[in-house]
């Protein structure tokens, strides 16, 4: 039975946002980096042209300027 208010549990793969809440990120930092990792991880795009986009669109977020910085230092590359 689930109790009123309770959200559905996070997915594999999932932002944990519950947690990024609970370590005081802001709404919209949250949704930036989700926003980042639909276009990383569940878009067609591959590694690169997701990175361009994100570029793009989240540019102005340092959450996600930190994840492209990763992204690009990454030596053996990501596994999506």
């Amino acid at each position: 039975m689930e109790r009123a208010g309770a959200r559905a549990p996070a997915g594999k793969g999932d932002v944990n946002s519950i947690g990024l809440e609970r370590q005081g990120f802001s709404s919209e930092r949250i949704a930036s980096i989700e926003r980042a990792y639909r276009l990383l991880l569940r878009s067609k795009l591959n590694t690169s042209q997701a990175v361009e986009q994100m570029r793009s669109q989240l540019g102005d977020s340092a959450d996600v300027a930190e994840l492209i910085s990763f992204i690009e230092s990454a030596e053996r590359g990501l596994t999506k």
